[in-house]
């Protein structure tokens, strides 16, 4: 975030473990004790004064302590891709598009268990 807002990278992207987009406000939730992506928002919004986030999760996660936070709020464009409830923490398989206000604004796919094996064994063009 400060790299980018700075202006010395155009981008950044975390394929560590270490952002925990679990956790909420209040509370720890799955192996998530901090929810660093949240914070990391709250920054770009209080200290860079930032209308608009665009946040895209792509772990087998869904990012629920991130969207909840913020399904509502219009200023944060979510997409989160991640494997389906039916088999993985925390449970979602709903998709939901935002509420209120924010409706239309969020992305929540619930894939499939094993969506990329199926997909990338497909045969033909």
């Amino acid at each position: 975030m400060r790299w980018i807002m700075a202006r010395e990278r155009r981008r950044a992207f975390c394929a560590d473990r270490g952002p925990a987009p679990c956790g909420t406000r209040t509370r720890a939730a799955g192996f998530c004790v901090f929810n660093d992506c949240g914070v990391v928002i709250e920054a770009l919004r209080q200290r860079h004064e930032l209308a608009t986030i665009a946040y895209v999760d792509i772990d087998a996660h869904h990012g629920d302590g991130v969207f909840y936070a913020y399904e509502a709020d219009p200023g944060v464009i979510i997409a989160d891709l991640h494997e389906s409830g039916e088999t993985l923490y925390p449970g979602t398989a709903v998709r939901r598009t935002g509420r209120d206000q924010a409706l239309g604004t969020k992305l929540n796919v619930p894939l499939p268990a094993g969506a990329a094996t199926r997909s990338s064994s497909r045969s033909g063009p």
